[in-house]
């Protein structure tokens, strides 16, 4: 009975030790697409020779992704043909993935603590982005001809940036 109690125990810390080095990631996408149906969704990077790192496969829209990293990297999951990617900063840690086909890029994704903090800076990009109103500015410095407008717009992109970069380093600091 020792035997087997210790066989146990062994079993319960290896299989902990393994959970931790390895990356699990759960996805459930809903929408039309028939990729969604049955299909393959696939983890890549930007890596030349090797991109697509796994091959999941899709079914109902739910897939899984299982794993190991050895440093958190950004990574992108695709579906089939869907034109859009989930950016996932990867890392030994569990994910959840929930979003539709139609705005696959903004599929809500959690998990790990690099995407914890790739999250909050995307929120904050966004909210400052709408605070100094950029998609307006952008257009109005297009169709703008005046240098003076033009810098006038330019100094409010300044302070955006300034802000953004502020955020950043606070960020930074605090991890």
């Amino acid at each position: 009975m020792k035997k087997v109690f210790f066989a146990l125990a062994v079993l319960c810390v290896a299989a902990s030790c393994g959970q931790r080095n390895t990356y699990v990631i759960n996805g459930e996408i809903t929408g039309e697409n028939s990729n969604l149906v049955k299909g393959n969704a696939y983890l890549y990077n930007k890596d030349r020779e090797f991109p697509v790192r796994d091959t999941a496969e899709v079914i109902d829209g739910k897939f899984t992704f299982k794993g190991t990293i050895d440093t958190p990297q950004q990574f992108y999951i695709s579906i089939g043909t869907i034109q859009s990617v989930i950016p996932i900063f990867l890392e030994n840690a569990k994910y959840t993935i929930k979003g539709n086909d139609q705005e696959l890029s903004k599929a809500q994704v959690k998990g790990g603590k690099s995407q914890e903090l790739f999250n909050e800076y995307t929120s904050v990009r966004a909210s400052l982005t709408e605070k100094y109103n950029l998609k307006q500015l952008n257009k109005q410095f297009m169709m703008s001809r005046s240098n003076e407008e033009k810098d006038s717009i330019i100094g409010i992109f300044d302070m955006y940036e300034e802000e953004l970069n502020r955020f950043k380093d606070s960020l930074i600091n605090k991890n």
